[in-house]
């Protein structure tokens, strides 16, 4: 398993407690454990159904309790967007709880990003996804990624949805996953790229300039 905080994946000693007694059939437990990597507690609740064919305790939901929700890739320290630190933060908070909010909240941070950053002029995000990869802006496989974005919960289907990129629409949890994803990638292209590129280049300037070369 993957600590939900620091992601490494772990085999820690897990501690189970009841905390709901059998009643119908139905249990309510708690595991408890600490991430031997970062040392962070982990507690979830758990829902177990007694299935009376295999005579066992099966795991029919679990929910974080601590940390309230798996921990998604942190943004970079070169991203001070506070449109995109709010929204990008948010939609990974909830992303466990609600994968409609999630992906609502991401879709909005992704319109925000084509039209601020990219360059994109149409008005929908289905619009604004089409705009750039017919006209190239951005790599293939974020462009990929974003046509599949379009078609998750069918939004590139409704237009409806497509005016209102806020709106919650139906999502499975890993298409949530994937859109959060598609974000990151997005931020990482558009914001920390350039930056990094341009402090690589700077160190190299440098020395060039110290051996008494042109720079580049």
């Amino acid at each position: 398993m993957k600590c939900p905080h620091c992601l490494h994946a772990i085999s820690p000693n897990v501690e189970t407690a009841v905390i709901v007694p059998d009643y119908n059939d139905d249990k309510w437990v708690t595991e408890h454990y600490v991430c031997p990597n970062c040392k962070k507690q982990i507690i979830i609740l758990v829902y177990l159904k007694y299935n009376s064919l295999s005579r066992l305790w099966l795991r029919n939901s679990s929910n974080y309790i601590l940390p309230k929700a798996i921990q998604n890739q942190p943004l970079p320290v070169e991203v001070d967007d506070p449109v995109v630190i709010s929204d990008y933060n948010e939609a990974s908070l909830v992303l466990t709880d609600s994968p409609k909010s999630s992906a609502a909240l991401t879709r909005r941070c992704l319109q925000y990003i084509l039209r601020e950053k990219v360059g994109a002029t149409k008005k929908d995000l289905a619009d604004q996804i089409q705009e750039v990869i017919d006209n190239k802006m951005l790599p293939t496989e974020i462009a990929e990624s974003l046509d599949s974005v379009r078609n998750i919960g069918n939004f590139a289907a409704h237009s409806q949805k497509s005016k209102s990129t806020g709106e919650i629409v139906d999502v499975e949890p890993h298409e949530a996953e994937w859109n959060l994803e598609t974000l990151y990638d997005l931020i990482d292209y558009v914001y920390v790229r350039p930056i990094r590129f341009q402090r690589k280049k700077d160190g190299f300037n440098k020395k060039l300039k110290e051996v008494g070369k042109p720079e580049m």
